[in-house]
């Protein structure tokens, strides 16, 4: 693109130089969806000015009716020459590597071109895991022996492909452990500092999120009794955690979440609260994951669990929802820990199989 062109392709309006403002396009909307529609419908642009070309180009590069543009364009026979791989504008120097212009629409597009990309991968190797599961699940012999039981029925269990949690136990560090209680007397802190300023006793604090609390409980007892939650339970733990790595040092607690433990144990005190969280980390915890991660998966009640690690559903969670909505209660499920989500290992793994066994609650 011309680094002096400052003149909207689209109304020929002057662009004030502004480094938040498109190169091409005014802040106009009617310029800026014109602009947009043109590229989504394949139009083409002057690889020099980046002007809508309207009519079929005839040339290679495409250019508009400019001389200049033109014969800068003829000028381009090195073959180092690059494009923009969205729009098809010519690069500079510095915009070569990525392969992409400085246009928003562009990288957007970039963007989204890539997410779908990543997506039909994992989707792609998700089946073949699903496969190599089944396949693994008839050699080992075990299909016989669950499909001839008298409680299921007699078809093959869905196979649910999940991440795998692979890591080692270990002594959780000291100085990580530090760093956890740092974070949770912040949190604390808050959250005694907000009930404070509201003038309100634990048991007065108590009375006005009972409500909330209520629901929660309600919402709960009733994810108890559905077979979704059972499934929740057998994928998880034939995961065993995978999620939980990016916990760290913090769980993903928010200032509710301590909120919460504080209004259900009737404690304000900031020592007494952090030592409460503390003393649910467990003696053997997963490498680098999140310190409550430990042999028999999260060390803490649920109540006291982050709402982001209780209402969090991950892809393969996702993928399960979809499968057993409409299945009958006593369908089964191989759960497989698989390296689903590992975008560096192509190669299909399955490194462990678990059959759930829903059984008719009638």
């Amino acid at each position: 693109m011309n680094e002096n062109h400052d003149k909207c392709v689209v109304c020929r309006e002057t662009i004030v130089r502004n480094h938040t403002r498109p190169l091409r396009v005014c802040d106009l909307a009617v310029c800026q969806q014109s602009y947009r529609n043109h590229l989504n419908q394949a139009g083409k642009i002057c690889v020099v000015c980046g002007a809508m070309v309207q009519s079929t180009p005839t040339t290679k590069p495409v250019t508009c009716h400019s001389q200049n543009c033109q014969r800068q364009a003829a000028s381009w026979r090195g073959a180092d020459e690059a494009f923009c791989r969205v729009c098809g504008i010519h690069l500079t120097s510095n915009q070569r590597a990525e392969g992409i212009c400085a246009q928003a629409y562009c990288r957007q597009q970039l963007t989204v071109a890539s997410a779908a990309q990543k997506s039909q991968r994992l989707n792609e190797k998700r089946e073949r895991l699903e496969y190599l599961a089944m396949s693994q699940w008839f050699t080992s012999g075990q299909g016989e022996d669950v499909s001839s039981s008298q409680t299921l029925h007699q078809q093959c269990p869905l196979p649910i492909v999940v991440p795998a949690n692979r890591r080692p136990l270990s002594t959780p560090p000291v100085e990580r452990i530090a760093i956890l209680r740092e974070n949770l007397v912040r949190l604390v802190e808050t959250a005694a500092s907000e009930a404070s300023t509201m003038e309100h006793s634990s048991a007065e604090l108590a009375e006005r999120f009972g409500h909330e609390r209520e629901t929660e409980e309600a919402f709960e007892a009733e994810k108890a009794d559905s077979n979704f939650d059972v499934l929740v339970g057998h994928a998880c733990g034939t995961c065993l955690g995978f999620c939980c790595f990016a916990g760290r040092e913090h769980a993903f607690l928010k200032v509710s979440d301590v909120r919460r433990t504080m209004t259900d144990k009737h404690i304000v005190n900031v020592e007494t609260v952090v030592d409460e969280f503390l003393s649910h980390i467990p003696d053997q915890t997963v490498e680098g994951s999140c310190l409550f991660h430990g042999p028999q998966g999260c060390g803490m009640p649920r109540r006291m669990r982050s709402d982001m690690c209780n209402t969090t559903l991950c892809p393969s969670l996702v993928n399960l929802y979809h499968k057993s909505a409409g299945q009958a209660e006593a369908q089964s499920y191989l759960m497989a820990a698989t390296n689903v989500e590992d975008d560096l290992d192509p190669e299909p793994r399955v490194f462990a199989l678990k059959v759930a066994k829903l059984l008719t609650t009638s």
